[in-house]
């Protein structure tokens, strides 16, 4: 059960990290997550701790606040509140899907080629950068939150460390077109790893959204709190697909 606080006086990803150390020496590192965009703070347990209590434990200048709602909640005594939430919440997702959407379309126009390979590649090596740069702006923070649910994290040491810069590599990669198919022998490569990468953490998602498990999803790092959604599998199953489509053809 993870309970979602409020909490002032954070202004930057260094706040964040001295919120989270301070909480997680009482409570554990696998039990508190911490994020900027909205500022919440989001304890795993049963009982949930008092407010009163986790502001005992941090610096004076961040004040938290009651819980919104109560365990594994956001506003719900509100539908036009929580359907604002929603809406502030996936709204970076929305944005960068945008973005990516007109990259993909405007690239293929500049070079003259309609190529549907080109216009893949496009989108997966701008779809890997942009994330991967999320996860760098508070690394410690994306591993903790990636261990959640990933199979890969939990059970390999250093893959959740390693993961932002295999996935800025799949981007260039992609974006640059390394090993062009089908003159390099190496064309394979980077369609295995996103297959590899995608499939097991779609496996993690899956399990997860049907445990109704309260996870913040690690794909945007920890700046913003975008919660573990269907909307989550389809961003990885389209990924995924898109990957065994490309190995195929």
């Amino acid at each position: 059960m993870m309970t979602i606080y409020p909490i002032s006086g954070m202004t930057c990803m260094s706040c964040v990290n001295e919120v989270y150390q301070s909480l997680a020496t009482h409570l554990g590192k696998e039990n508190v997550q911490v994020s900027l965009l909205p500022a919440v703070v989001g304890v795993i347990g049963e009982p949930p701790p008092e407010f009163e209590a986790l502001n005992e434990w941090i610096p004076s200048k961040f004040k938290i606040l009651p819980p919104l709602g109560g365990p594994q909640t956001v506003v719900q005594n509100n539908p036009s509140s929580s359907q604002e939430t929603k809406e502030t919440t996936f709204w970076p997702l929305i944005l960068i899907t945008l973005f990516l959407g007109c990259f993909t379309i405007i690239l293929p126009m500049l070079r003259w080629n309609k190529n549907g390979m080109d216009v893949m590649a496009y989108f997966m090596g701008g779809f890997f950068t942009v994330f991967s740069f999320f996860k760098f702006l508070n690394l410690p923070g994306f591993v903790r939150s990636f261990k959640m649910y990933d199979p890969m994290a939990k059970y390999i040491p250093g893959w959740g460390w390693a993961y932002p810069f295999v996935e800025l590599l799949l981007g260039m990669i992609y974006l640059f077109n390394f090993f062009p198919h089908p003159s390099s022998s190496w064309s394979w490569l980077p369609h295995v790893l996103t297959i590899l990468i995608m499939g097991t953490g779609l496996i993690g998602v899956i399990r997860s959204v049907y445990k109704k498990n309260k996870i913040i999803c690690a794909c945007l790092g920890t700046v913003f709190n975008l919660p573990m959604t269907k909307v989550t599998i389809v961003e990885d199953a389209v990924m995924l697909a898109m990957a065994i489509f490309m190995l195929v053809f």
